[in-house]
């Protein structure tokens, strides 16, 4: 990680250009949220819909920096589940290059 780099949660660091690196290490905590926020939203959310959740929840200090968020944790899907509403809202749902 170089110094412009921005660590939003353990595993999960986006560099100045806005590029997001992914640990193999927390792709199934992604997975799990990403099932749990579908189910709790009625969305088509994927992995790239949590990660682009987490980076807002980070930078507005809604979930801590230092823990992995976990789909079981019902404060991490509270606050994770309007950000992803959010992000279906104002980018119908577009939040990668790919899409």
């Amino acid at each position: 990680m170089s110094r412009n780099d921005e660590q939003i949660v353990p595993g999960l660091v986006l560099s100045a250009s806005g590029e997001a690196a992914v640990d193999a290490s927390l792709t199934e905590a992604l997975l799990d949220l990403s099932l749990a926020l579908e189910e709790k939203t009625g969305l088509p959310v994927d992995m790239q819909h949590v990660l682009a959740a987490l980076v807002l929840a980070a930078r507005s200090g809604q979930i801590s920096r230092e823990d992995v968020p976990a789909a079981t944790d019902p404060d991490t899907i509270q606050v994770l589940k309007p950000l992803v509403q959010f992000v279906f809202r104002q980018h119908g749902g577009k939040v990668g290059q790919d899409d």
